[in-house]
């Protein structure tokens, strides 16, 4: 009796572990980045057309390939976030984002679920959602976690059932995933990687029927021809391999390492990218004598994850079943007495009771849903609105602002004008904004040259320090407090 109770218990521990993650990942919406987001989709919503240059008027015509990428490349990811928060308000963009990471979770584990030890497969679907929750920014990059996951589970599912049908999806995959975020480059290259090592003779394959070599020949080439279908075309793939090495992504926290997360202060976080590092290295020299494919791309996706941890993401939705099968079927060959043991129903209990402790210690009460009101100046903007309202604006509302809510004043205040915001369109405002912030002598002559009439910005820089540029205001005539809070600092020049 006790077997059948343990039996019947074990087997709901994968959907207990998707309902503890259900909550985790109920954030309120936090990432900087989203505002201007569904900012750009109202544009394109209200225009019926794709902006040609910076509809907000923020950045100028510096870098073409740049500008049309990002204004024009994110615009079906940048719609569908804009009709959700139009339809539903915040709670709804939540929901989605809970819905996409559990779907991709629950494609991980039917990927795992197949190969490997049950008590590993489970121990390692619980590290990939904790690993997730770093991956909560209402983005289009969210699209790209989904798209990766769907393309990974529709090669596999081809093989498994032998059914070229399957690769039919790759396409479809290819011209949304396209037209909603640039990491489409990172699928070109696992697609075509994954066929073109499938036709070098004398590697260690799956025995998988040889036609589907040619269906997935077929289905690899129309899935790259798709990613092609898109406003700018090849220009996607220029912007993306001329951003890398360059000092706009070095100033971006998401392309540092996967070793040195601690360095943000993400030490959490840092301990379960090592602990999916390890295992991918473990299971490396195993995945070369099962599989040549799934070892190339594994390896190819450690590195990428080691240069950046915005790739890390990457690893988890395609590689963590290779990785989950090379170590359980490792496990079975050299331990079989305690794979046996530990295959029993009762150890699928203890990564459901792991992953709840972890998950206590993590979980922060408060709303699971709506807008985080400390990541935002929401009593700011709304005195800014109230007082541009009362006093017009002689250049236009041209306003300084603090970078990290350049997309928030887009979105609530599109009378005005911010310096900067998120998109970073142009990487030459980067040293003026620096310079402005902490007022020095060449700060304050780009201050006086930029003719503003607002600056709004936070009190303290994130590491605790005051900007400067406070104490530069305080001896101004010209420039008074309009408001002042928790928030920060709205000045108004007199």
């Amino acid at each position: 009796m006790n077997h059948l109770l343990l039996s019947r218990a074990s087997g709901w521990v994968p959907g207990l572990l998707l309902a503890i993650f259900a909550v985790l990942l109920a954030e309120p919406i936090w990432d900087a980045d989203f505002w201007w987001h569904i900012a750009s989709g109202r544009w394109i919503w209200e225009q019926q057309a794709l902006p040609g240059s910076d509809p907000f008027k923020v950045f100028g015509d510096g870098n073409p390939i740049r500008l049309s990428t990002v204004l024009q490349g994110q615009w079906l990811g940048q719609l569908i976030l804009y009709g959700l928060f139009q339809s539903g308000g915040a709670d709804a963009v939540v929901g989605a984002r809970v819905a996409l990471l559990l779907l991709t979770l629950w494609l991980l584990w039917q990927r795992m679920r197949q190969r490997g030890s049950s008590l590993l497969n489970l121990l390692l679907i619980s590290a990939a959602g904790f690993c997730l929750l770093a991956y909560t920014g209402d983005r289009p990059q969210l699209y790209s976690i989904l798209y990766a996951a769907l393309l990974a589970w529709s090669i596999e599912r081809a093989e498994t059932r032998a059914d070229a049908r399957y690769y039919l999806l790759l396409p479809l995959i290819g011209l949304t995933w396209a037209n909603s975020h640039g990491g489409v480059i990172l699928g070109v290259v696992i697609v075509s990687g994954y066929g073109l090592i499938w036709w070098l003779p004398r590697l260690p394959l799956p025995c998988t029927a040889p036609r589907l070599r040619w269906h997935y020949t077929l289905a690899s080439a129309a899935f790259a021809a798709t990613t092609l279908c898109t406003p700018n075309g090849v220009d996607t793939y220029r912007y993306l391999l001329n951003l890398q090495g360059s000092e706009l992504q070095a100033r971006t926290s998401e392309y540092v390492s996967s070793l040195l997360l601690f360095q943000q202060g993400h030490y959490g976080l840092q301990l379960w990218a090592l602990l999916i590092l390890f295992c991918a290295l473990l299971a490396l020299p195993l995945l070369v004598r099962q599989d040549a494919r799934k070892a190339a791309l594994t390896a190819g996706l450690i590195l990428l994850s080691l240069e950046s941890f915005r790739y890390f993401v990457f690893l988890l939705v395609v590689a963590l079943p290779y990785l989950s099968g090379a170590l359980g079927g490792y496990w079975q060959q050299r331990a079989a007495a305690g794979f046996q043991r530990c295959q029993q129903p009762g150890w699928s209990l203890l990564p459901l009771a792991l992953t709840l402790i972890l998950a206590l210690t993590l979980y922060q009460p408060g709303p699971r849903s709506g807008i985080n009101p400390d990541r935002y100046p929401r009593q700011l903007t709304t005195a800014l609105t109230a007082a541009a309202t009362l006093q017009p604006a002689r250049n236009g509302g041209r306003t300084f602002n603090w970078m990290r809510w350049g997309g928030y004043l887009l979105w609530h205040t599109p009378q005005l004008t911010p310096f900067i915001d998120g998109r970073m369109l142009n990487d030459d405002r980067l040293v003026p904004y620096t310079h402005i912030l902490w007022a020095t002598p060449q700060g304050v002559q780009w201050l006086e040259q930029g003719q503003f009439d607002w600056i709004i910005l936070p009190a303290r820089s994130p590491g605790g320090e005051s900007y400067a540029l406070h104490q530069h205001l305080a001896r101004q005539p010209r420039w008074q407090i309009a408001a002042r809070n928790a928030e920060g600092y709205l000045y108004r020049r007199h």
